[in-house]
């Protein structure tokens, strides 16, 4: 991520191995292949491109109206449109890259309560 240049500091109000993490559980999403692509750049997708599934083909319609649209990966030379991944496992996939990053700690579970700053200090900005 930062390549330890820059400390992070990741505070997450669950626990990321509990199997009851709200934002770890069965569905699954689709990613766009622009952000499949994004996530190679910084060295993440290579470890989720094992667990996903290519999307070859999207079909668009809306129940009781005319038309539609039927895309297929081929007819753009892209070998997928996208790719669809479990939450559960690309969530702890995630965490794990963030265990192993150089300068990133993490603190879960842990919330933060309050915040304070003294004069001249830097402000953080999100």
């Amino acid at each position: 991520m930062t390549g330890g240049a820059l400390p992070v500091h990741l505070i997450e109000a669950q626990d990321p191995h509990s199997s009851r993490h709200p934002g770890f559980d069965d569905r699954a999403i689709a990613l766009a292949a622009g952000t499949c692509q994004q996530l190679a750049r910084i060295g993440i997708w290579q470890r989720l491109a094992e667990r996903a599934t290519p999307i070859q083909r999207v079909h668009v319609s809306d129940r009781g109206h005319a038309g539609f649209v039927n895309l297929a990966a081929a007819d753009y030379g892209l070998s997928a449109l996208g790719q669809v991944v479990e939450l559960h496992d690309i969530g702890q996939r995630l965490f794990g890259l963030l265990r192993e990053a150089p300068g990133v700690t993490l603190h879960c579970p842990a919330k933060v309560e309050a915040v304070q700053s003294q004069p001249g200090e830097r402000q953080p900005y999100a």
